[in-house]
């Protein structure tokens, strides 16, 4: 096996993104099951998500022989696809990056549908203290979530917004508390994944168990 400089590189198309993956990697590893933590860089693409979506292959092609793996994590919503389905979006960009230098085996896309903010929502009371809810009860808030969102049925998807971003910015607006990267970090170190039920985050967690547990 070649020699590589460290285990894993990952692409992200914003701030958000990158914080919750770098807290995820340094201080919740365990959580996947995995003993030792992976080496890792992590970059963003000046274009977002069309960068992530439409440029990866190109921006990863040089780090094949750097990096023992790749995953490449952008929003279905601002991407540009929308209208693709996820599954197809996943699969076609992974036989990019394998026809780019990257073995099948070493890349994983994973695609959030329909943006990260839907990680937030796990229904944990974490939640509610990274979001400055923390002197309400969980009912409390979650009337008060699904009264901002009407159309929402908080019974179909328990936890889950129709409009994740919107709801998440709405509940820091109520209680003044700015929007910023160190409450996803926030939430990436002290939110439970037992209750994560979002096949993206799923689907991460079981690429990290498989490549590193």
């Amino acid at each position: 096996m070649a020699d590589f400089e460290k285990d894993l590189v990952v692409l992200v198309a914003d701030l958000d993104m990158e914080t919750t993956i770098r807290g995820l990697l340094d201080h919740r590893i365990r959580s996947f099951d995995i003993n030792v933590p992976p080496t890792y860089d992590i970059f963003r693409h000046l274009q977002r998500d069309p960068g992530c979506l439409n440029d990866s292959p190109n921006f990863l092609r040089n780090f094949s022989r750097k990096y023992e793996r790749a995953l490449v994590l952008f929003d279905h919503e601002g991407s540009g696809a929308e209208n693709k389905s996820i599954e197809i979006i996943q699969t076609n960009l992974e036989n990019q990056l394998a026809a780019n230098g990257w073995n099948a085996n070493r890349v994983r896309v994973i695609v959030i549908d329909p943006e990260l903010e839907i990680w937030v929502w796990s229904g944990s009371t974490k939640t509610l203290d990274c979001l400055g809810w923390g002197e309400h009860t969980t009912t409390e808030f979650w009337q008060a979530i699904s009264n901002f969102q009407k159309h929402t049925k908080l019974t179909d998807k328990p936890h889950k917004p129709a409009r994740p971003k919107e709801a998440m910015e709405w509940a820091l607006r109520q209680k003044k508390k700015a929007r910023s990267a160190a409450i996803f970090a926030q939430l990436a170190k002290e939110i439970s994944f037992k209750r994560c039920t979002d096949t993206s985050f799923q689907r991460l967690s079981d690429t990290l168990k498989s490549w590193y547990g």
